[in-house]
């Protein structure tokens, strides 16, 4: 490239032409710099305590959250200061990790609701990241790349003595680069510079992600109830909305987008061997509604959230993926899938769809699963009737831990293994605290997915397009196989595998039987494990 560039500038005058080389070079290696895109930053409660901190990149407008400080050696430096009491609204301090400084702004966070949360935002400001915004607001004013280091030494505490000795330079070409520089941007002294480029730097707030009450949520319930290593991060789509997005098993392995059903969390805590034994990497966008507590009521009343999830998932996945991808249907989660394929016949390559529930019983009613799921049936023609009963449940029965066991306990009594899941006997510890949690939090999505399943079950899973696998176990009391496999019946592009003694919780019961047939499905080759 740097052949090529001289030229390109052979045709300026010999002086010119070796200065727009040089600036061109310098310039692009400041945009080649990956860590120009990285925005480190951490929120601290009035009294320094830790609240919460992300690594959010300015291109693609996606938030990794970090939940520990202390796994992140930048942002466990600003917890050290935070703990030192040396924060302070509109402060400064020298970087240890980094060149550069972590600047500190008062920051108000509005819920949906009006609800206001005062913080210190704490960000790392690096001299790429600097030189980022200074030439998105100035680059007009032309200012060389040692006036531009000058500039953001100033921003950064130091004077032009200490710039110097930082430096190994004199203090006299020190304040000749500053004075050219605040003549360029028309600046009359130091401190009326240093106030116009802090203000600049306020841009850097709007491009870390901005949606602090959603994502609190969320942080809380992955650190409190999924395992590790799980990866959470918040992307803001073409549309303006946020997704918030889990990962989860080998960083380079094959790409899987789940899409979750309403008990996901079964199938996270007891994949992780499975995805490195498989390489398999899952991908796994939260579904508005789930762990939402800004889920708006009347979305859910008008019909939009579905129409919203889709939206989001589809922008998601153009986003993501360049052409059709695989998909693992979690439980509901197939619906929406099924709903993708009538927007867009080819976002995926294939389906592989676990546990379904069409809550379609056609003997009789017996277990307290058919009982409760023929009376759901029947409810559906009521408007309104599912969010009713979902707040209701809450409130009275699932804000409760004893209550929450007993009707637990009672909904999967005719499976002996998924009551063993529900007590930690088979798979990774107990249900209920991790189930009260979601519940808790996810109301309004769980009421929509009722809604969905009822209303549209036997239109979606009926012709099937798309090559679909149903792993299903042979005691899922919530749908028979039988029931099941009349659905499939005469459609091409349909096949159910079934998996001995399992039931509807069989991606925690049978783990190892449930993603050998995923992989299978899928095509991985058991031994790349």
């Amino acid at each position: 490239m740097d052949d090529t560039l001289r030229d390109v500038f052979s045709l300026a005058p010999s002086k010119e032409s070796v200065l727009l080389h040089r600036e061109m070079i310098a310039q692009y290696d400041q945009e080649q710099e990956p860590i120009s895109e990285r925005i480190v930053w951490a929120e601290f409660q009035p009294d320094m305590g830790f609240v919460r901190a992300g690594i959010s990149n300015a291109r693609t407008m996606e938030t990794v959250s970090v939940l520990d400080p202390s796994a992140h050696p930048e942002i466990a430096e600003m917890n050290d200061i935070a703990a030192r009491q040396d924060l302070q609204a509109g402060g400064v301090v020298p970087a240890g990790t980094q060149d550069g400084f972590h600047w500190c702004v008062p920051f108000t966070a509005v819920s949906d609701r009006g609800a206001k949360r005062n913080t210190l935002r704490t960000v790392l400001i690096t001299r790429a990241l600097f030189h980022e915004v200074f030439d998105l607001f100035n680059r007009q004013c032309q200012l060389t790349p040692a006036e531009k280091v000058v500039v953001f030494q100033l921003v950064a505490g130091l004077n032009p003595t200490g710039a110097a000795r930082e430096d190994g330079v004199s203090i006299e070409t020190k304040r000749s680069h500053l004075k050219r520089a605040m003549s360029k941007l028309g600046c009359a002294s130091q401190s009326e510079t240093v106030r116009m480029l802090i203000s600049q730097l306020v841009h850097i707030m709007y491009l870390c992600e901005q949606d602090p009450d959603q994502s609190r949520v969320i942080d809380a319930f992955t650190a409190d109830h999924l395992r590790e290593p799980i990866r959470l991060s918040t992307q803001r789509l073409q549309t303006g909305r946020l997704i918030r997005i889990w990962e989860m098993g080998p960083v380079d392995g094959k790409p899987l987008l789940v899409l979750h059903g309403y008990l996901f969390p079964f199938l996270l805590l007891n994949a992780q061997e499975a995805l490195l034994r498989k390489n398999i990497r899952l991908v796994i966008p939260v579904r508005a509604g789930y762990l939402d507590d800004q889920a708006c009521a009347s979305a859910f009343g008008e019909g939009t959230l579905i129409d919203q999830t889709i939206d989001d998932l589809l922008a998601f996945m153009e986003k993501t993926w360049a052409g059709p991808v695989d998909v693992l249907c979690h439980s509901s989660g197939a619906f929406y899938a099924m709903l993708m394929l009538q927007r867009d016949p080819h976002c995926f390559a294939r389906l592989v769809v676990t546990s379904i529930n069409l809550m379609d019983h056609r003997r009789e009613a017996t277990s307290p699963a058919a009982k409760f799921l023929d009376g759901l049936r029947k409810l559906a023609t009521h408007n309104g009737m599912y969010k009713r009963l979902s707040a209701q449940f809450q409130q009275r029965v699932f804000s409760n831990d004893r209550t929450t066991r007993f009707v637990l306990r009672k909904l999967f009594s005719a499976s002996d293994t998924d009551v063993q899941a529900l007590n930690g006997q088979v798979g990774y510890g107990e249900a209920f605290g991790w189930y009260r949690a979601l519940h808790a939090h996810s109301t309004i999505g769980i009421a929509s997915d009722f809604e969905l399943v009822h209303k549209e079950s036997a239109n979606l899973v009926n012709g099937l397009r798309t090559p679909t696998v149903f792993v299903h176990g042979t005691q899922d009391h919530f749908t028979e196989p039988d029931v099941l496999r009349s659905y499939l019946d005469g459609q091409d592009h349909a096949q159910m595998r079934l998996v001995e003694g399992a039931g509807h919780l069989s991606v925690a019961s049978h783990a190892t039987q449930i993603w050998d047939a995923i992989a299978d499905s899928l095509g991985l080759d058991p031994a790349q494990g």
